[in-house]
């Protein structure tokens, strides 16, 4: 294993660009020479980072496991009540501001008796709706 200070993570990525700047001075015949063991520089480079890249498949792995053990969390029960209550507090808040509309609009004397009264109570219990389920968020 290679010590925590060496991390693969970017020394690959940095090893892989020194190999595409060599490759881009050194002349296309020589890419595929080969040395007097008979490999070509690539099969040299993955023979010398096999180790790194033991460690950096491990390292990623753990990376990957962290992420699904976090991402496990959201199905819990806790997660679905927060869901829901955050749910109905965004439509309930969004019909307070269209209950609003009561109070710029134009209606006539018979609609004063029955109809905004009964929009004015909607309206309220919404507000009140939206209330509790922010509280509860």
């Amino acid at each position: 294993m290679y010590p925590k200070t060496y991390q693969a993570y970017s020394v690959i990525p940095w090893s892989t660009e020194l190999i595409q700047v060599v490759e881009k001075f050194v002349l296309p015949q020589e890419r595929k020479s080969k040395n007097c063991d008979g490999k070509t520089p690539l099969q040299i480079f993955i023979e010398e980072h096999k180790e790194l890249m033991a460690y950096e498949g491990q390292w990623m792995m753990g990376k990957a496991t962290s992420c699904t053990v976090a991402a496990s969390y959201h199905s819990s029960r806790r997660e679905h009540i927060f869901a829901i209550s955050d749910g109905l507090a965004l439509v309930s808040a969004l019909s307070t501001v269209l209950s609003l509309s009561i109070f710029t609009s134009r209606y006539p004397a018979i609609d004063y008796l029955y109809a905004l009264p009964m929009r004015i109570i909607i309206g309220l219990l919404v507000l009140f709706l939206s209330l509790i389920t922010m509280m509860t968020v």
